[in-house]
């Protein structure tokens, strides 16, 4: 698949991309729809809504959204830009082939580095969601932390080689090569380790809940390990295509900060969707944002022997769980 013309699938992955950016678009959407709109249709105090509001954009998920909805909306641009250089403005259209194979064109460098930054953003929220969920324990996340900083290293050493990149040379045995290979690599350690361990955290959280009668966990684990099935798979998907020499890997990798989104906002909202169904009245309700509660086995109110619970959606409380 390695013949495949550069143009054909340079046509495909922006196709690709364009509806899978749509669909991370919408996941965005309902997101943010879900944080702000309980606060302007519930009636309570002008004061509370306002520091609702306050503290829904100091949390760490809103923050990473809307980290992750620029990036990935700028490698959306780029993309488009790209196509518009290489039909109209660079020679006229009639270089589109060379165009594309040239690593170094601004264009393509800016693409690199928001792609990049789009997967570092994704992947430190994981970790953080990985902290939260083992009751902010630091040894839990030293190996994710490294693998993250490893990932890092390679997004600016990808980066920095395709400013290097000299026209004609084969992106597959170019310097850059390695700090790709290393860089699917190190992503994909990341997700399998933080997902394998938030299961394993939640499984036997939820052995805990049906020994007191109380709800399940069973959705939040599915929403964990579909999310991350599709961040992997994809990933895979580009690191076998690439490894193989194919022009099949384009459409992976420029896809690849949008399935990042996807992923990354399809917990923010089935979580979301989940608890603000089970969510009470007045100010200080349950929504959308992640973040620890815990439940209480003998109902007394501050007993210190509560059992975790990973997740929850909600801005602030008035009085504690």
């Amino acid at each position: 698949m390695s013949n495949i013309p550069v143009i054909s699938v340079s046509l495909a992955s922006l196709l690709t991309e364009t509806f899978l950016y749509g669909c991370f678009f919408l996941l965005t959407t309902i997101s943010m729809i879900l944080v702000f709109v309980p606060l302007e249709t519930k009636a309570t105090a002008l004061s509370c809504e306002r520091r609702s509001f306050r503290t829904i954009i100091k949390r760490p998920m809103f923050i990473s959204a809307f980290l992750i909805l620029l990036s990935v909306t700028a490698h959306w641009i780029c993309s488009y830009y790209r196509s518009w250089q290489a039909f109209i403005t660079f020679e006229g259209g009639t270089q589109s082939a060379y165009f594309y194979a040239d690593m170094s064109q601004t264009s393509q460098v800016a693409k690199t580095g928001t792609l990049v930054f789009a997967l570092l953003v994704s992947d430190a929220m994981l970790i953080y969601r990985l902290w939260v969920v083992w009751d902010r324990n630091w040894k839990v996340i030293i190996f994710p932390i490294l693998t993250l900083i490893s990932l890092t290293i390679c997004g600016f050493g990808i980066t920095y080689q395709f400013t290097r990149y000299v026209p004609g040379m084969d992106v597959f045995d170019s310097a850059a090569d390695r700090w790709i290979t290393s860089d699917c690599v190190f992503t994909l350690s990341t997700n399998l380790y933080c997902t394998c361990f938030i299961s394993w955290r939640i499984w036997k959280t939820n052995d805990a809940l049906k020994a007191l009668g109380a709800s399940n966990l069973n959705n939040i684990l599915v929403t964990f390990i579909e999310s991350a099935m599709i961040y992997t798979i994809w990933t895979f998907g580009f690191f076998v295509s690439y490894e193989a020499h194919s022009n099949i890997q384009f459409i992976f990798v420029d896809s690849w900060a949008a399935i990042a989104g996807i992923s990354f906002m399809l917990i923010n909202v089935r979580l979301s969707l989940g608890w603000i169904r089970q969510s009470k009245t007045g100010c200080g309700n349950t929504i959308a944002i992640v973040t620890p509660i815990s439940v209480n086995p003998t109902g007394l109110p501050g007993h210190p022997n509560g059992i975790q619970i990973p997740f929850s959606v909600h801005v602030f409380e008035k009085s504690p769980v």
